[in-house]
């Protein structure tokens, strides 16, 4: 799952060098409650899937003040609630902690 977020952040940041606002580049939904959706703009990009049993994950990113991608990748289900798996923002991380 992990390989899916790299590939769609890498094409979203990729495509959006050319782009001027953000657009949907991936919406999918089916009778069943799953979806999936994403985009890309020239500062963000966001994906996020729910699947069957109800599970939601995602990530998004951004390019902070300083110029860095920030990413963050989440998950949330009915067990656990919403959850941060991994992020390379120091003041998010602050914040868990």
């Amino acid at each position: 799952m992990k390989s899916v977020h790299v590939l769609f952040f890498s094409y979203c940041f990729i495509s959006s060098c050319s782009a001027r606002l953000a657009a949907p580049a991936l919406t999918y939904q089916d009778s069943f409650g799953q979806y999936s959706f994403g985009y890309s703009g020239p500062y963000s990009a966001r994906s996020e899937i729910r699947t069957l049993n109800g599970e939601t994950r995602g990530a998004y990113s951004y390019i902070d003040d300083a110029g860095v991608i920030q990413t963050v990748e989440y998950v949330a289900d009915a067990t656990h609630g919403f959850r941060i798996l991994s992020t390379n923002s120091v003041r998010l991380m602050a914040k868990l902690m």
